[in-house]
C-alpha cells in the first residue's frame, strides 16, 4: 500500500476527512512504521502551535520586509533575480512569516529580511552518499535520502510529485535490473524522485533525479567530464562505484552503480532520460 501523502495527514489530524478516509488512514498507519513516524511528527507540531499563544509582531516588521524584497527585485544580476520570489509568491512568503510570528518566532522574519538578497540555491548534498559508499550502498543511499527529506511514494505518482522533472523510472532496466524503491526527496523548494534498483546477484543501482539549476556537492571527490552513448555528462568514481549525471535544460539525471560495461550504462540512461538530447557541454 502506498504511503500517505502530508497533506493528507495534516487534514486528518484536522478531522476534515470522511469517515471512510480516516479509517483507511488508522489502518495504513497501523501497519506502516513510516507514516506512524510522520503522523506523530505531525501531531506534535500540531499540539505544540495549539499550546502558544499568538503574539503581535513587532511594530514595522511587514514595511521592512517588503522594503527589503523591492530593493532586491532592483537587482539586474539574472542569477541573482531567480533567487527573489516573484509578486505572485509573496502572500506565501508573508504567511509563512505570519505563523512563524504567532508560535513566537519573530526571528524568523528578521532572519528573512538579512537573508533576502543573498539566498542561495539549496545544494543536492552527494557527498553524504559518496563519503560512505565503500561501507555499504544501500546504507549510503539511505542515508542520502533521509538527509533530503525522503519519503517513499508509488511510482506511478513520481512525475505527478515532481511535475518541472523530465524523467522515467521503469520497472526493468537494461542489464535485469528490477525497480525496488522509489521516493520524493526536497532540495530547497524544489522535488527531487529516487529510485534503487537490485539484480539477481544482488547488486544495486540507484538513480536520482533533481534540477539542473541546483548546486552539487561531491566533498572531497573529483568530478570528471565524460561521455555515456551519445552524450556528454558528468561522472564521480569512488573505487568500484561510479555516478554518472546527464543533464538537460529541466532535470539532472544520476546513476549509482558498479557498471563497468559502457554500452550497458548508456542503455541505462536511455532508459531513465529518454528525452534528453545530447549536449556539446556536461551542462554543470
Amino acid at each position: 500500500m502506498s504511503c500517505i501523502e502530508l497533506e493528507k495527514l495534516g487534514r486528518y489530524l484536522d478531522a476534515e476527512l470522511s469517515e471512510k478516509e480516516r479509517t483507511e488512514i488508522e489502518s495504513h498507519v497501523r501497519q506502516c512504521p513510516h507514516c506512524t513516524s510522520e503522523l506523530a511528527a505531525l501531531t506534535s507540531i500540531h499540539d505544540q502551535i495549539a499550546a502558544v499563544k499568538t503574539v503581535n509582531p513587532p511594530p514595522g516588521l511587514w514595511e521592512s520586509i517588503e522594503t527589503s524584497l523591492d530593493s532586491a527585485a532592483s537587482s539586474t544580476d539574472p542569477e541573482h533575480l531567480r533567487r527573489i520570489p516573484g509578486p505572485s509568491n509573496f502572500r506565501k512568503f508573508r504567511a509563512a512569516a505570519s505563523i512563524a510570528a504567532a508560535i513566537g518566532l519573530v526571528g524568523f522574519a528578521a532572519f528573512w529580511i538579512t537573508r533576502g538578497a543573498t539566498a542561495q540555491a539549496a545544494t543536492v548534498d552527494f557527498a553524504i552518499l559518496l563519503d560512505s559508499i565503500s561501507k555499504g550502498a544501500v546504507e549510503a543511499f539511505d542515508r542520502f535520502i533521509t538527509h533530503h527529506n525522503g519519503r517513499p511514494i508509488d511510482p506511478a505518482d513520481a512525475r505527478r510529485s515532481a511535475p518541472d522533472l523530465d524523467f522515467e523510472i521503469p520497472a526493468e532496466l537494461p542489464g535485469e535490473w528490477r525497480r525496488a524503491r522509489t521516493y520524493r526527496l526536497k532540495f530547497g523548494g524544489s522535488q527531487g524522485i529516487a529510485a534503487s534498483y537490485t539484480r539477481g546477484d544482488g547488486e544495486f543501482l540507484a538513480t536520482i533525479f533533481h534540477p539542473p539549476v541546483k548546486q552539487e556537492n561531491f566533498g572531497t571527490h573529483i568530478d570528471y567530464p565524460c561521455v555515456v552513448g551519445k552524450h556528454r555528462g558528468h561522472s564521480v568514481q569512488v573505487g568500484e562505484w561510479r555516478m554518472v549525471h546527464l543533464t538537460d535544460p529541466s532535470t539532472c539525471h544520476c546513476v549509482l552503480s558498479r557498471i563497468t560495461d559502457d554500452d550497458q550504462l548508456a542503455g541505462v540512461m536511455s532508459a531513465i532520460a529518454p528525452r534528453s538530447k545530447p549536449s556539446d557541454g556536461h551542462g554543470h
